[in-house]
């Protein structure tokens, strides 16, 4: 009921904000030569604007044109908005102080991206999804990064923010602590986030990326004053569709009660299902060009991404060993498409063969994969009767023994326990005490012994599988051949 309560409140702010005035935001945008995009006029209003599209068709441009008219790009952790914009002239025209103001970018004479016009004097927040691996990269390449936490003082989250997170994220967290590093490397403050769940506590280095991008968010809109502008570019990627729309609500009460006007790019239908469709812009690719339906209908919006968005194809794995592999190499490969996919434990591959024999075609609404592991490849009675495709993991075992034997090697030994957060030598004592336990029980008893999620386990012992690069050529050709 607490949850219900929780999610009741958060979407009221949608109607809250429909009357909300907005003293700060972009009011339109001229474009000319802008990328694969057709010359032409994007209208923003509401508090909450959403372009959407597939991937490809320009949303990145178009939020790239934005934010140079907003502030200096270089000012961006990560981002390199130049070669988009180059040979484009664009014109903005924005509110500030609930005065109209307005200012165009385009090449200078130099070759360097020339302004006429001032830039907006106010705090502008970015996130875009590439931060997500910016954030543990740096973390990882610093030896000396936990020694610079110890003089930082930690800001934990009040009890309202903590309840925010947990709707957010979909964990009982018991308490998250914010360490903000300032002047690190290019970024003017650099969050790391300690959690607690339960008896379990790990940081940023330990997070699924689902988990970090919505913290990330979160830190930001703490930050962002009344009156500002929050720009997000895909922050769907590594997220559950539940959280995807919890996102959602929780933008629309930073907007409802500071006055924060946002501009989301996605090609997730699940973002606008409580955006008033005056409020989104349909990025549609024809001919090689694309361009803007500025009040597309929900038939619009489902006709163009809802088969390409929301998951539509079933497919089946042994495990949940399997599972995990699966769904770490599509997102490490593929993640722009990993949502049209449910990943489901079938319990067997014998459960599985029985499924695709049993289950009879249907039409376009739903479609079913039987994925096996790579040991079933010379299995001659999974394709005997079948309706439905076989595909089969990398590899020519299951995902346990293939990790098991990168681990024979010490000197993967190292690399695994820095991916993990925890020592080498913390490593090899779990390594001991699973050493004689079957293969299904293994990651899980080392995840135990070392008190990490078996989920974060996993996906660093992939990573650690496709640095060998035969490996990641076979897991490349499974990819291919898996979205054929």
């Amino acid at each position: 009921m607490t949850i219900s309560l929780r999610a009741a409140a958060l979407s009221d702010n949608w109607r809250r904000l429909r009357n909300r005035p907005f003293e700060t935001r972009l009011i339109s945008l001229e474009h000319l030569n802008l990328g694969c995009l057709q010359d032409g006029e994007i209208a923003l209003s509401g508090g909450i604007t959403v372009i959407i599209g597939a991937n490809g068709v320009g949303k990145s441009t178009i939020l790239s044109a934005m934010s140079e008219l907003l502030t200096s790009t270089s000012e961006i952790p990560g981002l390199q908005h130049g070669v988009r914009l180059t040979g484009s002239q664009n014109t903005g025209k924005m509110l500030v102080g609930a005065v109209e103001h307005e200012v165009t970018c385009s090449d200078g004479a130099d070759g360097n991206r020339s302004r006429i016009g001032n830039v907006l004097e106010g705090e502008i927040g970015w996130f875009d999804s590439s931060l997500i691996t910016l954030i543990p990269q740096a973390i990882h390449e610093d030896s000396d990064f936990q020694d610079l936490l110890q003089g930082i003082e930690p800001a934990p989250l009040s009890p309202d923010e903590l309840e925010i997170a947990r709707y957010l994220v979909k964990k009982e967290y018991t308490a998250i602590d914010i360490y903000e590093v300032t002047d690190y490397n290019e970024w003017a403050i650099f969050p790391y986030f300690r959690v607690t769940v339960g008896a379990m506590q790990y940081g940023s280095e330990r997070m699924g990326e689902g988990e970090l991008g919505l913290l990330l968010i979160l830190s930001i809109l703490r930050h962002l004053p009344p009156n500002s502008i929050f720009v997000l570019e895909e922050p769907e990627t590594h997220v559950s569709i539940k959280s995807q729309v919890a996102l959602m609500d929780v933008l629309a009460k930073y907007s409802v009660e500071r006055g924060i006007y946002v501009i989301v790019a996605t090609h997730s239908s699940s973002l606008v299902k409580k955006v008033p469709t005056e409020d989104v812009k349909l990025v549609v690719q024809e001919g090689g060009r694309s361009f803007v339906v500025p009040e597309p209908t929900r038939a619009q919006i489902e006709e163009i991404l809802g088969e390409g968005v929301m998951p539509h194809v079933a497919v089946l794995v042994e495990d949940e060993a399997a599972k995990e592999f699966a769904a770490n190499l599509m997102s490490l490969f593929a993640p722009g498409r990993i949502y049209e996919f449910e990943f489901i434990n079938a319990g067997s591959s014998s459960h599985i063969t029985q499924a695709l024999k049993n289950m009879p075609v249907t039409g376009r609404w739903f479609k079913m994969i039987g994925l096996y592991d790579g040991d079933k490849r010379e299995d001659a009675s999974i394709s005997n009767g079948s309706s439905w495709p076989a595909k089969f993991l990398p590899g020519n075992e299951p995902s346990e023994k293939l990790y098991r034997k990168i681990l024979q090697s010490t000197e993967n030994h190292e690399v695994l326990a820095q991916k993990i957060g925890s020592s080498a030598t913390q490593l090899r004592m779990a390594l001991s005490a699973m050493s004689g336990s079957d293969n299904h029980d293994w990651d899980r008893g080392i995840a135990e012994f070392l008190g990490i999620s078996i989920v974060v386990l996993r996906k660093a012992l992939c990573q650690l599988y496709l640095q060998d690069d035969a490996a990641q050529a076979e897991a490349k050709e499974f990819i291919r051949d898996f979205l054929t």
